[in-house]
């Protein structure tokens, strides 16, 4: 696959979820250097600088890709020459992808430890698939959320099913008239900000809102490298907001349709971010990405 590709897979959503869309946009910065044959160090960094700019404008929600990139990138500037360059890649990149599943083992494991039941999600998380699968032994059940417009919720619902697993699908709106028969809501994340945050799906808000109502515990199982420094600064996140023909292609012609792609769940309706540093209040985001990874912290 080469570089073109696997961008329009990154934009067309053919690619999904935060670990495999970084997984993607590393894969792709190291293509695109191959590809076009830089001649000393000064080149490579060059061509590296401007497909990191191309790569991160396909998801502009997405920390994990951006802080992916980065992290390459720093490494790739210590080389010496242009050899270098491209084993410092090479090496990041397998060293960051080993972070990335060895944060989910142990998001896995911690999580498991804390729900059990009746359990409703959003969406698809690969990070809070692997805590109801690590669980699955002291799971009743799990409602899937459609999750519209791009219906992700059908990956989750499969895998769930392909796993044995009692699931029971339903519409995103029917969230409330559900949420007295489930013990635990457990979500994952695109974004978490400085001040605790988590930007994850549209919809997701909604499912805490009324898991708040209902004094139903929600859970964000997310990786700390999910966190965006820029927000410390005071920066907003940007939420991206996708093709209207997602939700309608041939509606009426004076008709305006929007599609944000993301929404914003408050720190105060979260019971916990369960991270690979344990399970934090969404206070301590700081305080456990500084432990963890302090160079996510550094601005560019």
């Amino acid at each position: 696959m080469d570089f073109e590709t696997i961008c329009q897979r990154i934009k067309n959503l053919k690619i999904q979820g935060a670990s495999d869309v970084a997984k993607a946009g590393m894969k792709a910065l190291e293509l695109r250097l191959n590809e076009q044959q830089p001649k000393n160090k000064s080149e490579a960094l060059e061509i590296l600088t401007a497909t990191k700019d191309q790569i991160l404008q396909l998801r502009p929600t997405e920390p994990l890709l951006k802080n992916s990139i980065r992290y390459i990138l720093a490494e790739a500037e210590k080389a010496d020459t242009l050899k270098r360059v491209k084993k410092n890649i090479s090496e990041t990149r397998s060293k960051f992808i080993k972070l990335i599943e060895e944060g989910k083992q142990k998001i896995a494991e911690i999580g498991a430890r804390r729900v059990s039941g009746t359990i409703l999600t959003h969406c698809h998380s690969s990070t809070a698939m692997g805590i109801i699968l690590q669980s699955k032994d002291d799971i009743d059940r799990v409602y899937v959320t459609e999750t519209r417009p791009r219906y992700q919720g059908r990956i989750t619902a499969q895998e769930l099913l392909d796993e044995g697993l009692d699931t029971i699908m339903i519409v995103d709106s029917a969230a409330r008239y559900f949420m007295k028969e489930i013990d635990y809501v457990l979500v994952g994340a695109d974004v978490i900000t400085s001040e605790g945050n988590v930007i994850n799906k549209i919809g997701t808000a909604t499912m805490s809102l009324i898991a708040h109502e209902a004094r139903i515990p929600l859970y964000v199982a997310t990786n700390l490298l999910k966190f965006n420094p820029t927000t410390m600064m005071g920066n907003l996140e940007e939420i991206e907001e996708r093709d209207w023909r997602e939700i309608w292609k041939d509606k009426p012609e004076k008709l305006t349709v929007r599609n944000p792609a993301f929404d914003v769940t408050p720190a105060e309706l979260i019971d916990g971010l369960i991270t690979e540093a344990g399970i934090i209040s969404p206070e301590m985001i700081l305080q456990a990405v500084q432990e963890h990874f302090p160079w996510v912290l550094n601005q560019d």
